[in-house]
């Protein structure tokens, strides 16, 4: 077997090992919403019950004490850990973290008891961790790195859990302050263990890039001295073949093929035809999450199950994805903002009344012949992925048409495999638009019933709540903003103005916006400038 076939044949078993890593952690951290997680799991990276520290230790400390494990804990731990219950604090976690270790030291028969105390303590440092104490933090990562070295040495366990260990690690070693004094927070940092664990896992992918050369790296003494280096220049021909075979490697699709014997391209699709146009690579999901639910909290199920789904994925791609909820929801927005995040081109394409299938292309033969709304778009950007966002589909006209059916044409591109050799009528010809991504629309999705709902994953958006106007008047504004020439001139609403609009009480954000714009007209307004 030649070297380059024994490389590819480890990558492949290293890939399919982490792959089914990763599919067991995944079902290991799918902890009911009804139980807390244990302290291995915390240690694995699961959030806090209701990503809350300290409801996660009220729950944990009440929960541990009416348990039949109270009757093997010694009166000085159980009396901490009421008080913990209780108050749970930076001050009384650190009382039961002393107890525990107290126990520990003295003499105690058993050995479960003993495994018991000291999974309290454990528990205790890190609930002291997260609410803001350096000391504990330092503990904390002490803590981990005897957990880091089970995993390397011991249990030789699954990649995605060490990995999973580690960004923990880092985690609580973000949160040890040393210049700063101790410091007691009563409240959680319930934003500082999802930002805090997204910087960790950054730092993690860093630290993985630089720690091991490559294997053709040179040894210093091989290296010639500085501004000695005798080696031959290398032949353009070599670099140009180089090139070649780098952007080969590159992730790429040709759309449009070469034209046959007697057919002929024109115009864009002459200058694209045979050309490799290049895939947009997926972006740090993690990032984009963050990013889409900010802004729309109350859609933070439906986004996690759309980024789930591309979750593995080198390039942007997405299955066909089917928005439905309440008029002025937002979907329309969620669609332009998830193809923005994802850095790839996009296009709306409004779908209410049209009562033909021209979006598909139209014939060649006439003199009005254009592409598919899906070919022009890669060939507008010369990028082989993209995303058409089907709005308000359950709108378009009925099928059976005269001049064809937008729905039925539909049907016909609902396939990855029939997008990779989709007839153009437009092109007259054959292309591959597998690169396009289907995003639609649709307030319900009884008239959309049939062949084309099942092409389609239908994700339910629920609606507006009242608690999410601030976010939402803020997006209303900062989306003014984008539209005007300097948007600093453009101030944030002043609380007066926040309670004028608390008559909206949750839906459409349609009102709402209409709301804001008057706000903001009425500023200018000199009845209204003291």
């Amino acid at each position: 077997m030649s070297d380059d076939q024994s490389r590819a044949d480890r990558r492949r078993v290293r890939i399919a090992t982490y792959s089914a890593s990763e599919a067991r952690h995944r079902r290991a951290m799918a902890i009911p919403s009804d139980r807390v997680p244990t302290v291995e799991e915390l240690i694995g990276g699961a959030a806090p019950w209701q990503d809350s520290p300290t409801a996660d230790a009220t729950r944990w400390a009440s929960d541990l004490v009416a348990s039949p494990e109270r009757e093997r804990l010694p009166q000085a731990v159980l009396a901490a850990l009421v008080t913990f219950g209780e108050v749970p604090r930076v001050e009384t976690a650190h009382a039961v973290e002393r107890a525990c270790l107290a126990h520990i030291a003295a003499f105690e028969p058993s050995i479960t008891t003993e495994d018991l105390v000291g999974e309290i303590a454990d528990r205790a440092t890190i609930y002291g961790a997260l609410f803001g104490n350096p000391a504990a933090a330092g503990r904390a990562v002490a803590i981990l790195h005897d957990a880091v070295h089970s995993y390397l040495y011991v249990a030789h366990s699954d990649p995605v859990p060490l990995r999973e260990v580690v960004v923990t690690l880092l985690h609580m070693a973000s949160l040890c302050s040393r210049d700063l004094p101790e410091r007691d927070v009563g409240n959680d940092l319930q934003v500082g263990w999802s930002f805090g664990r997204a910087n960790a896992r950054d730092l993690l992918r860093t630290l993985a890039d630089v720690a091991r050369p490559p294997s053709d790296l040179a040894a210093l003494e091989d290296l010639p001295p500085a501004g000695e280096d005798e080696r031959e220049p290398v032949p353009a021909a070599d670099i140009l073949a180089l090139a070649a075979a780098a952007q080969r490697a590159a992730p790429g699709v040709v759309v449009i093929p070469e034209a046959g014997s007697g057919k002929k391209h024109t115009g864009q699709a002459k200058e694209l035809a045979g050309k490799r146009l290049p895939l947009r690579l997926m972006p740090n999901l993690e990032e984009l999450g963050r990013s889409l639910t900010a802004r729309r909290p109350w859609l933070v199920q439906p986004i996690s199950r759309v980024l789930s789904v591309l979750a593995g994925r080198e390039t942007v791609s997405l299955p066909n994805l089917l928005l439905v909820g309440l008029p002025g929801g937002g979907k329309t927005a969620l669609a332009q903002d998830l193809a923005d995040g994802l850095g790839v081109p996009s296009i709306v394409y409004g779908c209410a009344g049209i009562s033909d299938a021209s979006a598909l292309g139209t014939s060649k033969q006439w003199s009005s012949a254009r592409p598919s709304i899906f070919t022009q778009l890669l060939m507008d950007h010369g990028c082989g992925n993209g995303i058409v966002t089907l709005d308000e589909l359950d709108k378009a006209g009925a099928t059976g048409g005269h001049n064809g059916s937008l729905r039925e044409g539909l049907i016909s591109v609902g396939e990855i495999a029939a997008r990779r050799r989709f007839f153009d009528l437009g092109i007259d010809g054959v292309v591959d638009i597998s690169g396009v991504s289907l995003i639609a629309t649709a307030n319900d999705v009884a008239s959309l019933r049939g062949p084309l709902l099942d092409r389609f994953t239908v994700i339910e958006l629920p609606p507006p709540r009242r608690q999410d106007l601030p976010v939402i008047a803020r997006a209303i504004v900062d989306g003014m903003r984008a539209e005007m020439a300097d948007g600093r001139w453009l101030a944030d609403l002043d609380d007066a103005e926040m309670a004028s609009l608390g008559a909206w009480r949750g839906g459409s954000i349609r009102p709402l916006k209409r709301a804001v714009e008057r706000i903001v007209a009425l500023r200018s307004d000199r009845r209204f400038a003291h």
